[in-house]
């Protein structure tokens, strides 16, 4: 995980993971966040820069989808599921 410098005044840093790394945090493989970014339906990315630039992940991005994928029983996700259809 790379960090930026601490800057003087300024709010807590966020922490920005490289795609391995947030594969590693999701435990999912690195071609299923390459196939997310693709598709759609995973966690937000920044990818600055042309074709091959790096993509990053915030990890307060990660902790999002993650508790946006948080259910109580399998039938909220069927639920979810169906509404995603729709």
């Amino acid at each position: 995980m790379t960090q930026a410098p601490a800057v003087p005044n300024a709010p807590e840093a966020e922490v920005y993971l490289t795609t391995a790394e947030a594969a590693v945090h999701l435990r999912r493989a690195q071609q299923t966040l390459r196939a997310w970014r693709i598709r759609g339906g995973g966690p937000r990315f920044i990818k600055l820069g042309g074709a091959g630039a790096r993509c990053v992940y915030a990890y307060s991005e990660l902790r999002r989808f993650l508790l946006e994928h948080t259910y109580s029983s399998t039938s909220e996700v069927t639920a979810a599921a169906s509404q995603a259809r729709r």
